[in-house]
């Protein structure tokens, strides 16, 4: 059984890692966007000058990554009360 301590710095990993996620998903599109779709520089579809319905879908990812990450952290809450109960799933 892990501790307390420890399965909190697995949810502090899982939630960096949802983060990071949403970061590189906001890096992805915006490099697709440079190479295909949209006319201007890198740096301004990064972070100057993002489109306005750019910045709804990559805020849309980045929220995604972020529910999924919560998922994620409920599930191993409910694993370790599980595991407390000495129950198995």
């Amino acid at each position: 059984m892990k501790s307390n301590s420890a399965i909190k710095k697995l949810k502090n990993k899982i939630l960096a890692l949802s983060i990071l996620g949403g970061a590189l998903f906001w890096l992805i599109d915006a490099v697709l966007d440079y190479f295909f779709f949209i006319e201007g520089t890198f740096l301004e579809l990064l972070i100057f000058h993002v489109p306005t319905h750019e910045i709804y879908i990559r805020l849309t990812g980045i929220i995604l990554f972020l529910i999924f990450g919560q998922v994620i952290i409920k599930i191993l809450i409910k694993l370790q009360e599980t595991e407390k109960k000495g129950g198995k799933l």
